[in-house]
């Protein structure tokens, strides 16, 4: 894709170390996000991640049709959830000179801090299978 987008079209000339940061840190978030996920259903933790990054926050991202012509559900996620918080960075790059990437950086600061806190306390009361192993066995 950015073979395509950069040096054929030339839609995304010098923007890219902001834009790999702002993925790397989407990726980060959702991969904690999907760490929660795995911690406590193990491989089935696929079916509820797509759910809900998906089915709620693609829609509530604002990129394919504006959040105004859907219901207020996705308005009101388009503040809070990090899938549009990626989307509303990169159109910041691109478009207005990175004005609002540093709210969106917060909502993943935010996200992160949530997701740490979550898997620590996961881990604290459910510990893992491989870890109650070696355990027992010493």
């Amino acid at each position: 894709m950015w073979t395509v987008a950069g040096p054929i079209l030339g839609a995304i000339e010098g923007h890219f170390l902001a834009l790999t940061g702002i993925g790397a840190v989407a990726i980060f978030s959702t991969a904690l996000f999907t760490r929660i996920f795995v911690r406590v259903l193990g491989l089935l933790a696929v079916l509820p991640v797509i759910a809900v990054l998906m089915f709620l926050g693609v829609p509530a991202s604002n990129g394919a049709m504006s959040s105004y012509l859907e219901p207020q559900l996705f308005r009101m996620l388009h503040e809070v959830l990090p899938v549009p918080a990626a989307v509303e960075s990169a159109r910041s790059i691109l478009y207005s000179d990175a004005d609002i990437v540093g709210s969106q950086l917060t909502t993943f600061a935010v996200w992160g801090v949530i997701y740490l806190v979550v898997v620590a306390l996961i881990d604290r009361f459910r510990p893992r299978k491989a870890l109650a192993t070696v355990t027992a066995e010493s």
